[in-house]
């Protein structure tokens, strides 16, 4: 483990993509996490083309606490040295509390408060031991 990367979630679109684009063009290795494989994959070239030496992709639903427990597993085991997060992933509802969909809620707290937190919390030991490393919490007052 030589290589420090970064991690995006929600990096399948938008501002994550972006921010990948970014950093594929300063040379950064990456790890990104979303849940459209098809587009991961599409990225992931696209982003080995502007400079990123190394891109890992994962199909991932953050709003699935399986998924996101087994990635986590995933990312321990493979000690990939990840020094910069990028907490990117993220989802609103539009409408009144009560009128929304009990399930959907949860999925929208799961995704934007469970999954940052666990990733977070599970990243910054090493970050510690590293002696370095940056969280960035994307976040929309929408």
């Amino acid at each position: 483990m030589n290589e420090a990367y970064t991690l995006i979630t929600g990096a399948s679109s938008g501002l994550g993509l972006e921010m990948a684009r970014i950093l594929a063009a300063q040379g950064r290795p990456l790890i990104l996490l979303a849940r459209r494989e098809d587009l991961l994959d599409k990225n992931a070239a696209e982003l080995r083309d502007a400079g990123a030496p190394v891109v890992h992709t994962y199909k991932v639903d953050l709003s699935d606490r399986e998924a996101l427990d087994g990635f986590v597993q995933t990312l321990a085991r493979e000690e990939r040295g990840i020094d910069t997060l990028i907490n990117n992933a993220g989802f609103g509802l539009h409408g009144g509390f009560a009128e929304l969909d009990a399930e959907a809620q949860l999925r929208c707290v799961d995704v934007n408060i469970r999954a940052l937190t666990q990733l977070t919390h599970a990243l910054i030991p090493g970050m510690r031991q590293r002696g370095k490393g940056a969280i960035l919490n994307v976040a929309s007052v929408v």
